[in-house]
This record gives C-alpha cells, structure tokens and sequence, in this order.
C-alpha cells in the first residue's frame, strides 16, 4: 500500500543567490536567501539559521513541535523514537492510541507505542534485534536514515543522474543503495561530495531531509 504524505505546501524565496553553500547536514540551501520570520515558531532557530525554513515549513504543517518551553532543540541527536512520530504526521498515518506493543522494549503505555506500531505497520522503520526491539530511544544515523527515507517515500533510482557520493563504502552494504538515491534525488549533496553515513543525525537536520524529500515527492 502506497502512502501518501500531507499536501505539501510550498514557501517561495523571495531572494536567491546563485551561489550555494554546503551546509553541515549534507544538503545545501540558497546562500542569500530573505527568511523573514522563518523561525517564528521556535525561540532557539533564529531567522537566519540554516535550517529555519525547513522547520518552520514542517511546524506550519503540523509535522514537527517542539518542547513545552518554545525550543526545538535543532542540535540535539534525534531519536527513532521521534522519527517515528515525525512520520506518521508527515504521512497523516492512522494511530490507535491504545495499539498493543508487538516490540519487547515497549509497553502498551509507552509514549512511543501507538507511532512505533503505525510506522512498523506502514513498513517505514524494522525493528531491531529480528523485529524484536523498537530502540526508540536510540540514536539514527545518516545512511539509517536514508533507508527510511527511500523506503517511505517509495524514492525510485535515477538512471540518468550523475550525482556520486564519495565515502560510499563507509556504510553498511545494506544502507549504500538507499544513500546513492537520496544524492540521486538531491535530497543530499554536498560540497566535498561525502555523505557521512555513520554520524548520527540530529533535529536540524532530520527536518531538512524531510523536508526536501516530501519537496520531491510533491
């Protein structure tokens, strides 16, 4: 079953530079680009943050919160627990509130259940362990992320791109294909042309692949 995400709705610049920067997540944004109020939602990702706009574009669609204090918390790690919830608002997925864990390392009370049972339904996120612990807590890296990514967002090969990631065979065997379609796509790219697959991804970040990925699925 095919899942669909939320209508996408688009942000025009109203100023691009032709110049491009590589960011620190493995993407790269417009270097001058006019974010007027593009952080309004978050008192810790100020305007001209490299990530404000794909933030504020996922919080104005009802993707992404953030803490009870106004902060988004843009360099903390992010967690497949919180992938999890991230997925099922961006694909509008059905969650029953009181789902019955399948996963060892959680209980029918646990926060996470209802999102870890939706997504591992949806075929988005596997368990760990043979399917058997959820690691909601855990840490995601780049090329796992990239899998969920493709495999969410039913991401195709580009036959006819150029687009090369140079620190490839750093990742795990299981992880390469689903990196080189990410490049493939342009949902990463940067300057050196390495995607750093072992580094963990943190919040920033997650929102702007997110971001550019339902961009491409739109």
């Amino acid at each position: 079953m095919a899942y669909q995400p939320k209508s996408y709705r688009k942000f025009l610049a109203s100023s691009v530079s032709a110049a491009m920067v590589a960011t620190t997540f493995g993407a790269v944004v417009p270097a001058d680009v006019q974010q007027a109020d593009a952080a309004e939602s978050f008192t810790d990702v100020s305007n001209d943050h490299w990530a404000s706009e794909s933030i504020q574009r996922l919080a104005d669609q009802g993707i992404i919160n953030g803490y009870q204090d106004g902060t988004y918390g843009p360099t903390e790690d992010i967690s497949r627990g919180q992938v999890a919830e991230l997925l099922v608002n961006a694909f509008d997925l059905e969650v029953d509130q009181n789902a019955e864990s399948s996963f060892d390392d959680l209980n029918d009370d646990s926060y996470t259940t209802p999102f870890a049972e939706a997504v591992a339904e949806a075929g988005f996120i596997e368990g760990r362990a043979n399917n058997t612990e959820f690691a909601a807590s855990r840490d995601l890296t780049r090329a796992q992320m990239a899998t969920i990514l493709v495999r969410a967002f039913e991401l195709e090969p580009v036959e006819d791109s150029d687009a090369e990631v140079n620190d490839l065979e750093d990742a795990h065997e299981s992880h390469q294909e689903n990196i080189q379609i990410l490049a493939q796509h342009g949902i990463t790219e940067t300057e050196d042309g390495n995607f750093r697959p072992k580094e963990a991804v943190n919040r920033a970040q997650f929102a702007t692949f997110l971001d550019r990925a339902l961009e491409v699925q739109e």
